[in-house]
């Protein structure tokens, strides 16, 4: 799939690249989000404020990379810049063993996607990153916080801004938004949000105040099937995901066992023996799982909320539980 056309390589190379082009590798990155969390250790670069940070750290911004693309290339080194104005990766180029870079901003989403790239490989990373330290200074005092790619469809979800009155926020809506130990975690799920398509419009309402718990569930989810690779399709209000992976479709629906709310069916005291824990496990788990699970299938084999396509070729759905 790749067309090379080379002069004297001392002199000038010309490549003519089709699926390895860089222009589908660096332009993978359309979509790239997370939060400023654990920033110690960064190394700064000798030359402009261009600073190194783990590939954990990049990872914690970034959340729409094309599954594609770790097929074609790896990243290599990972910086950002501007007080986190900026990102920018190194990667390798598989099939030609060269490397390149991408820099990215954050659209009017406020995700991060690729604002510029290199225009040729280097031999090696630290020729890449050289490049890169030039190129990134464009960005410094530009005048712009956002970078707009003209094709967002939803205004920034701003997940942790109360939309509803003080009363009706879930308890743990306040501890996650007011108390300083959960900083860290309100900056990790505000940048999630960011890349998170809200199908039916009442997510940030549902988190905020009596569907916290599921929807914390479900924004975890996300980012497993994001890291995992699969394609995430927001086609239709339930399940909660359609994904695709390698062309194999399914959908996930999240459920959460969720505490009993009926005072005269209470749910049974913790164990205090191995032979309780085993009892209750045998006896009661199942019918706790089977309950919230048949109440979830009967909502959701509906296909009132899908489009004649979907119904005629609709996958297996996949329950997946978490208990509170």
């Amino acid at each position: 799939m790749t067309t090379s056309a080379t002069t004297d390589r001392k002199s000038q190379t010309v490549r003519i690249r089709t699926l390895s082009d860089h222009r589908i590798i660096l332009k993978s990155y359309v979509n790239i989000s997370r939060s400023p969390t654990h920033l110690h250790n960064l190394e700064p670069n000798r030359k402009v404020n261009l600073r190194k940070i783990t590939k954990r750290q990049f990872d914690s911004y970034c959340y729409s990379r094309n599954p594609l693309l770790r097929m074609l290339s790896m990243e290599v080194s990972w910086y950002e810049a501007f007080d986190r104005k900026i990102l920018a990766v190194v990667v390798l180029d598989y099939t030609d063993k060269d490397y390149g870079y991408v820099i990215l901003g954050r659209d009017a989403s406020k995700m991060f996607r690729c604002i510029d790239m290199g225009s040729e490989f280097y031999k090696t990373p630290e020729d890449a990153e050289k490049a890169l330290e030039s190129v990134v200074l464009k960005f410094n005092n530009d005048g712009q916080d956002l970078y707009p790619q003209g094709d967002e469809k939803q205004i920034p979800n701003e997940i942790l801004i109360p939309c509803v009155k003080n009363q009706q926020l879930h308890p743990y809506f306040k501890v996650l938004i007011t108390e300083p130990r959960f900083e860290a975690a309100k900056y990790l799920i505000n940048e999630i949000a960011y890349s998170y398509i809200d199908v039916d419009g009442n997510y940030i309402k549902e988190f905020q105040t009596n569907g916290f718990d599921s929807r914390l569930w479900e924004l975890y989810l996300y980012v497993y099937l994001y890291d995992t690779g699969a394609s995430i399709i927001r086609d239709c209000v339930a399940p909660d995901y359609h994904i695709s992976v390698f062309g194999e479709e399914l959908f996930i629906e999240a459920v959460t066992v969720n505490p009993s709310q009926n005072k005269e069916r209470p749910d049974p005291a913790p164990p205090t023996t191995n032979e309780e824990a085993a009892i209750l496990i045998r006896d009661y788990l199942p019918i706790k799982y089977g309950s919230t699970l048949y109440s979830k299938l009967q909502k959701n084999t509906g296909t009132n909320h899908m489009s004649p396509e979907n119904r005629l070729s609709l996958p297996s759905t996949i329950f997946i539980c978490q208990v509170l």
